[in-house]
C-alpha cells in the first residue's frame, strides 16, 4: 500500500505502519483533541478549529511522539500497511501506558 493509501486510511481511524520498520509493535495513528502541559505544569487543550487541531502521532517503544512527520523514504515506499481492527484491549494498554509516562514526565517537570 502506497503512503497516500495509507494516510486515507489513518484518517478513518485506521493505525498503519511500514513493513520495514524494525521495532515491534510501532505505527502511526490520527491523534484527535491533543493536549499538553506546559512549563507551569498547566493543562493545555489544543483547539484550532480553523486550522486543525488533528495531528499524525507515531506510537513506538519508546513512547508517543505527537506531530510525527514522514521520512522522505516513508513518503516513497509501497509497504505500508492498515489494520482497522483495533482491539478495545490494545487500545487500552496503550492507554495505561501513556497515562503512566505522562504522570512520569508530569512529576519530572514538577520536581526540576
Amino acid at each position: 500500500m502506497t503512503f497516500g493509501d495509507a494516510l486515507e486510511e489513518c484518517k478513518q481511524g485506521a493505525r498503519i505502519w511500514r513493513k520495514g520498520w524494525n521495532g515491534k509493535n510501532q505505527y502511526v495513528e490520527l491523534a484527535h483533541k491533543i493536549s499538553y502541559v506546559n512549563s507551569r505544569g498547566e493543562i493545555v487543550n489544543a483547539d484550532h478549529r480553523n486550522i486543525g487541531h488533528d495531528a499524525l502521532a507515531f506510537v513506538g517503544t519508546s513512547g508517543v511522539q505527537i506531530g510525527w512527520l514522514a521520512s522522505q523514504a516513508d513518503m516513497l515506499a509501497d509497504d505500508w500497511v492498515a489494520d482497522k481492527e483495533v482491539k478495545a484491549d490494545d487500545w487500552l494498554a496503550d492507554y495505561s501506558n501513556f497515562l503512566r509516562e505522562w504522570k512520569t514526565q508530569r512529576v519530572r517537570i514538577i520536581n526540576d
